[in-house]
């Protein structure tokens, strides 16, 4: 009922495995702008296909407008005992033996690993009450590191917290009846002022390998969404880093992500080809044949702007060795617009504080521990 009421974020995917459709995951998270665009990856374990058929269905169940560009399908065709993740940038990186932290320092204190050794939705959460100058969290990863490894993959399974989007609506709120005018604002801007903006707030959550120099940053994971874990592989060039131990820290705003597993894998990446299926049919709730938006990314949108609109794509199988194990991917491509009737008259002053950085994760930061005194106040007014 929480997220029903204060979900924010993108449309989201089934797929068919026989006479069901199971939740999947979410298209181009945290896209809220066209020119924030950028291909997304969503992986689709257990996907099968039935009588040489793939089906999916994506779907608006949200107050919001949905312009999806793309959506084709991804398979990869590798050996049985591996398993294979997209990087960002779409190329596969294969894990054969996955090597757990032998040490796990939350906000620099010695901690115990058992959240994030197996994948059991029991989270760190980057809640810790260490407060920081900046409102941020980290763990930092330790691992054993072979002999003459010069290459690793990490690997991540992640997802943003239902908290973030309670709070990035909270932050909405705040405008009134500016806000769309401020959203229609938005759409003109260049990607690299939103992008700024989200990593002044820290946001991404932020991938940062310990080299003979120091911290170096490796990545910054954008937004994934709150409903659905997702599996990310990160490689890690180990060229400066020196000895026996790879550390990684993990770092974001308070409370803005769920970490549910990190390991790494040393094993040489296998260079696998890249098929890609365009769909063969999509039919919308309107009997509509749509297939010719969703084929490619050309800026014709399929667009669902209300609530119960769905697309059916199906997708036509490719053989493949019998003894080889396939991975479906989703590649997607496309944005979304908020529709909001917020009250009230617009703060601009407190609004313009949110240029500042760190102002919006030092708002999630204070927002919460408020929220946790005020509860335990009517908590101890209810006992007595």
């Amino acid at each position: 009922l929480i997220i029903a009421a204060t979900k924010s974020s993108c449309p989201f995917v089934y797929i068919k495995n026989g006479e069901e459709y199971t939740f999947s995951g979410e298209l181009y998270p945290g896209v809220i702008t066209a020119n924030m665009q950028r291909d997304d990856y969503l992986h689709l374990p257990n996907f099968s296909s039935e009588d040489g058929k793939l089906q999916l269905k994506i779907t608006n169940e949200l107050k919001e407008i949905q312009h999806t560009d793309l959506a084709q399908l991804v398979l990869i065709n590798h050996p049985e005992n591996i398993e294979v993740i997209l990087d960002k940038v779409g190329k596969p990186q294969t894990f054969l033996s996955l090597i757990s932290p032998q040490q796990a320092f939350f906000d620099d204190k010695a901690a115990s690993m058992k959240q994030i050794r197996h994948k059991d939705s029991d989270y760190w959460s980057f809640n810790s009450l260490t407060r920081t100058a900046n409102s941020t969290r980290n763990v930092v990863l330790e691992f054993d590191r072979p002999m003459h490894s010069e290459m690793a993959k990490l690997y991540l399974s992640a997802k943003n917290s239902v908290w973030l989007d309670i709070i990035f609506g909270k932050f909405n709120e705040q405008f009134g009846t500016y806000y769309n005018t401020f959203q229609k604002q938005q759409q003109s801007l260049p990607a690299s002022v939103s992008e700024k903006w989200a990593i002044d707030q820290n946001i991404p959550l932020s991938v940062y390998l310990e080299t003979s120099k120091g911290w170096k940053l490796i990545e910054r994971i954008p937004t994934v969404g709150p409903l659905a874990i997702r599996d990310m592989a990160i490689p890690l060039n180990l060229d400066e880093v020196y000895g026996s131990t790879v550390r990684i820290k993990l770092e974001t705003g308070f409370m803005f992500w769920d970490v549910d597993y990190v390991a790494i894998d040393f094993s040489k990446n296998l260079d696998l080809e890249i098929i890609t299926l365009e769909p063969s049919l999509a039919i919308d709730h309107k009997n509509e044949n749509v297939t010719d938006l969703l084929k490619k990314a050309d800026l014709k949108y399929f667009v669902q702007p209300n609530i119960g609109d769905e697309v059916y794509i199906t997708y036509k199988e490719r053989g493949s060795d019998k003894n080889m194990s396939q991975s479906y991917f989703l590649k997607n491509r496309g944005y979304y617009n908020y529709i909001r009737d917020y009250k009230g008259t617009p703060d601009f002053m407190a609004l313009k504080s949110f240029r500042e950085k760190n102002a919006f994760t030092e708002f999630s930061e204070t927002s919460y521990l408020n929220f946790v005194k005020m509860d335990n106040l009517a908590s101890r007014y209810d006992n007595n």
